[in-house]
C-alpha cells in the first residue's frame, strides 16, 4: 500500500558553483510559503569540501547511504523534497573516477523501489550556469571555473547517456528560483 502523501523529489543538477544550494533553499522556502509540506535536503558531502577531505571511489557507497537514507527519512511524509544533490550524482562521480562503475544499477533500484513503495516521482532539473552567477572555489573541489564548466558537460553526457530525463532551467536575471517554479508549478501559484 503506497502512503497518502505522494512525495515529490525537485533534484537541482549542475556543476559546482551554479548555485544549487541557495537555489534549493529559496524554492524550499517558496513553497513553504504556498502552505504546502516540504523539506530541504542538503548536499551530505558539502562537509568533505569545506574541510578539504578527499572523497574516494571506496567513499561512493558511504555517500550514497547518507544522501538516500536523509531523503528515503521523507517519503511518504511530505508533498515536495528539494535537493541540490540528487542521489543519482553519486552515480557520476563513481563513473568520473574511472575503473569498473558499480553504483549506478544500485542507485536505480533504489529509485525504483521508492517509485513502486512510496509513488516517489522524481523531476530532474539541470541549472544552466550563467556569467552572472559568480564562481565561487570555497567549499569546492574544483577551484577554477573553467573546471567547473568541464563538470556540466560531462553531468549531461552522464544524463543523455543513462536516458535520465532533465529539464533545462535558465538563470532569469537574478536567480534560478522562478524558472524552476514555473517547472514545478506550471500554472503558477
Amino acid at each position: 500500500m503506497k502512503p497518502l502523501i505522494q512525495t515529490k523529489i525537485i533534484s537541482l543538477w549542475g556543476g559546482p558553483s551554479t548555485a544549487k544550494s541557495s537555489t534549493a533553499a529559496g524554492v524550499f522556502e517558496r513553497i513553504k510559503s504556498y502552505h504546502l509540506s516540504s523539506e530541504l535536503v542538503t548536499e551530505y558531502v558539502k562537509k568533505w569540501a569545506w574541510s578539504s577531505t578527499p572523497i574516494e571511489k571506496l567513499d561512493q557507497p558511504l555517500i550514497f547511504g547518507k544522501q538516500s537514507h536523509n531523503e528515503k527519512i521523507y517519503f511518504g511524509k511530505v508533498e515536495y523534497l528539494v535537493t541540490c544533490s540528487p542521489i543519482l550524482l553519486v552515480a557520476f562521480y563513481d563513473q568520473l573516477m574511472g575503473g569498473k562503475p558499480y553504483m549506478l544499477p544500485m542507485i536505480q533500484e533504489f529509485i525504483n523501489l521508492a517509485e513502486e513503495k512510496y509513488g516517489v516521482i522524481y523531476k530532474h532539473l539541470f541549472l544552466e550556469r550563467h556569467n552572472k552567477v559568480e564562481f565561487q572555489a570555497e567549499g569546492r573541489f574544483q577551484k577554477q571555473r573553467a573546471e567547473a564548466e568541464v563538470m556540466d558537460n560531462l553531468i549531461k553526457e552522464f544524463l543523455s547517456k543513462n536516458n535520465i530525463h532533465y529539464e533545462s532551467v535558465l538563470y532569469d536575471g537574478n536567480s534560478y528560483i522562478d524558472p524552476v517554479m514555473q517547472l514545478v508549478f506550471p500554472k503558477n501559484k
